[in-house]
Parts: structure tokens; sequence; C-alpha cells
């Protein structure tokens, strides 16, 4: 499903009874030092993704760069074709990571994902 780039900032945008239900079905696939992401089914025909980032994190400006490479990386990898809603949790330690760093943690939670639908998989058909 292609998302016109006039629409992108639906990607982003939950509401209370969403978040709650996302956050209800989720589970963990990545957890790090500075960052925890958790995927559920998605609610709606595309994926979407929830950012955490406490002030802990940074200023704001820290957390504002923080927040647009994430949502970057999940409209130009296309994470949202995958059907799953995410939740990105967000830790000080997350802070001092390079764009390329934050690609490839994002590239290792896509690889569990696959991995998590697998197993799921196999356990139906056993």
């Amino acid at each position: 499903m292609a998302i016109h780039r006039s629409n992108v900032r639906e990607l982003t945008s939950f509401t209370k009874k969403e978040i709650k239900k996302t956050f209800d079905s989720a589970y963990r696939i990545l957890k790090t030092e500075g960052i925890t992401l958790l995927v559920a089914p998605s609610v709606q025909s595309f994926g979407k993704i929830l950012i955490i980032t406490p002030r802990k994190v940074g200023s704001a400006p820290v957390r504002n760069k923080i927040r647009r490479q994430i949502k970057s990386l999940f409209y130009e990898e296309k994470l949202y074709e995958l059907g799953f809603d995410w939740i990105a949790i967000i830790r000080p330690a997350f802070a001092n990571n390079s764009f390329d760093e934050i690609k490839k943690l994002f590239s290792t939670a896509q690889d569990n994902l696959s991995k998590h639908i697998a197993d799921q998989n196999e356990s139906k058909n056993s």
C-alpha cells in the first residue's frame, strides 16, 4: 500500500484508543541500552509509528532530531507496509547514535519481526 506524500503525517498520529489497543497487543522485537521497539498488528490498513522521547533524553532539539530521523527511516524503508504499528521508546543513551546506527537498529528489528512472524506461522501449521 503506497502512502501519498501529503498523507505522511497519518503515519505518526494516534488516537488515545489506538494507543491503548497498540500497547495492549504489542510485543518487543528489539531492546538495547538506548531504545526499545515494540510492534503490534496494525489497526488500520497501514502501519504507524509512535515515538516516545522523555525529557531525560536531551534538550528539545535533540529529541526532535531523534524523532525526525526515526520518522524518516519509517517512511523511507516503507515499514508502514508491513502491517504493524510500531512503538519506539527512547532512552538517554540513544541520543549518541548516528543515523547509520539507527538504520542498523531498525534493520535488526525488521529481521527480528520477520523471524517472529515465521515462528508464529510455523507454530500454527504444527
